[in-house]
C-alpha cells in the first residue's frame, strides 16, 4: 500500500546538492512476503525480456557517469512532476569539481551502477550507517524496464549484509 506523498525539507541528495525546497517522497509499505524472496527469485527478478541488467559497485571512473545518470534521470524523467526550480538544484551541472566532491563521498556511501549489455543505465546509493537509501536513478532510456526494482533489490540485500 502506497502512503499520501511525506514532505522533507532540506533533502540532500548523493551530488552533494541540498535542496532549498520540500521534496514530496512517497512511502511504500511492504509486506513480510517482499523478504520472503529467496536468491534464486532476486536474480530472476533481475532478467527483464530478453536482456539481463547487471548491479555492481560503482568504480572510481564511473563518476562522471554516475552523475550524468543522475542528472538524465531527474531532468529526463522527473521533471515532469516538479517546478523547475527544484529540478534546477537537484540536477545542478557536472563540473569537475563536482565530481571531485562526489569521489570524496564523505558520507561513505555504498554506490552501485546497473547496466544493460555493459552500458550504465542506473544507479543506486545507501549509507549503511543511518539505514538510508540515498540514490535509485534510471535513465530515460532504460525506465520501466526493470532497472530500478533490481537496484532497490540489491540496495536491500547490501543493508541486510
Amino acid at each position: 500500500m502506497v502512503q499520501r506523498p511525506a514532505v522533507l525539507s532540506r533533502q540532500t541528495c548523493t551530488t552533494g546538492c541540498s535542496h532549498g525546497v520540500d521534496l514530496p517522497v512517497v512511502v511504500a509499505q511492504r509486506g513480510p512476503d517482499h523478504l520472503a524472496l529467496d536468491a534464486r527469485e532476486r536474480r530472476q527478478r533481475m532478467i527483464v525480456g530478453a536482456m539481463s541488467v547487471t548491479i555492481r559497485e560503482m568504480r572510481p571512473r564511473d563518476a562522471r557517469r554516475f552523475l550524468e545518470i543522475h542528472h538524465a534521470a531527474v531532468r529526463g524523467i522527473a521533471a515532469k512532476d516538479y517546478p523547475t526550480s527544484v529540478v534546477e538544484a537537484w540536477a545542478r551541472p557536472i563540473t569537475d569539481q563536482v565530481v571531485e566532491r562526489f569521489v570524496a563521498n564523505r558520507d561513505q556511501e555504498v554506490r552501485v551502477v546497473a547496466e544493460i549489455d555493459g552500458e550504465p543505465v542506473g544507479i543506486g546509493a545507501i549509507v549503511v550507517s543511518n539505514s538510508e537509501l540515498r540514490a535509485c536513478y534510471v535513465t530515460p532510456s532504460a525506465a520501466r524496464r526493470g532497472v530500478g526494482s533490481a537496484l532497490v533489490a540489491k540496495i536491500e540485500q547490501i543493508a541486510r549484509e
